[in-house]
């Protein structure tokens, strides 16, 4: 291998670690600036069944309410709370819940407590690595959607 030969694999070596390291600064520690965002929201609800569709990352808890409608109530830290990461919707019977970390996540969390109707049948389905507190109070972290 001759001389240039090798001082163009030693450019190219620290162009890809230049590269690399902008990326690590700019995208994958992005939840280090963002402002943490708690939120409630009330959706009216008359049915007896719900499905409880929870994408992304973080940790829900169901409870049971006193009232017919469905309350969540969340707090997002870090990438979770930037605009965009984060969506709560509730269309006929089904909740969907997302919030997403991105990059290397240091400072992102994301928690929902969501409030049910008494006697409305529930279930619920996640993306891996969801925690789930259901209404019988049993822990379950999903390897796999539910």
């Amino acid at each position: 291998m001759s001389e240039r030969t090798g001082a163009k694999i030693v450019l190219a070596l620290a162009l890809i670690t230049l590269v690399a390291l902008t990326g690590l600064s700019t995208g994958a520690l992005d939840d280090l600036d963002a402002s943490p965002r708690d939120g409630r929201r009330r959706f009216d609800f008359d049915g007896a069944r719900l499905s409880v569709v929870v994408n992304g990352d973080g940790r829900a808890r169901l409870r049971y309410g006193k009232k017919r409608e469905v309350t969540v109530t969340r707090k997002l830290t870090g990438a979770a709370a930037k605009e965009g990461n984060s969506s709560w919707s509730l269309d006929g019977d089904v909740l969907r819940l997302f919030a997403r970390c991105t990059g290397i996540p240091i400072n992102c969390s994301v928690q929902y407590v969501v409030h049910i109707p008494p006697d409305v049948d529930v279930s619920v389905s996640t993306s891996p690595g969801v925690t789930i507190m259901d209404l019988n109070g049993e822990r379950r972290t999903c390897d796999a959607e539910v």
